[in-house]
C-alpha cells in the first residue's frame, strides 16, 4: 500500500477518497517474504484465540525483518474496504466470504 503523500496520516481521506493512495492486492512481495507473512499472520490468530476473521498488519522495513503492527479483528467489511479485496484475490466472492463466516459461525455453536 501507498498512502496519499498529501495526507499526513494515513486517514480517512487517505483510506477512501484519495485516488493518491495505492492498494496492490495481493501486495507485490517476493514468494518467500509473502510465506512468511502468511505463516506470521496464522500464528498471531491461533495465539491470540481468534476466531471468524481478523486481518493481520505488517511493517516490512528496509531490512526485511517483518514487525506485526497490529491485529484487526474487525477490519472493514463495505465493497470498498480492503478486506473484501483480499479475499477476491484469493479466488473468494463477496457473497462466499460472507456464506463462510456464517458457516462457520454456526459450527462452532
Amino acid at each position: 500500500m501507498h498512502a496519499d503523500p498529501r495526507q499526513p496520516f494515513f486517514n480517512a481521506t487517505a483510506k477512501y477518497d484519495s485516488s493518491r493512495t495505492r492498494f496492490s492486492v495481493p501486495a507485490l512481495l517476493e514468494d518467500r517474504l509473502a510465506e512468511r507473512l502468511r505463516r506470521t499472520a496464522l500464528d498471531v490468530f491461533e495465539v491470540l484465540g481468534c476466531a471468524g476473521l481478523a486481518r493481520v498488519d505488517f511493517f516490512v522495513p528496509a531490512d526485511g525483518e517483518p514487525v506485526v503492527n497490529e491485529i484487526n479483528t474487525f477490519p472493514g467489511f463495505t465493497p470498498a474496504s480492503q478486506f473484501p479485496r483480499m479475499f477476491a484475490a484469493a479466488g473468494m466472492s463477496y457473497a462466499e466470504v460472507v456464506d463462510t463466516l456464517i458457516r462457520t459461525a454456526v459450527a462452532r455453536g
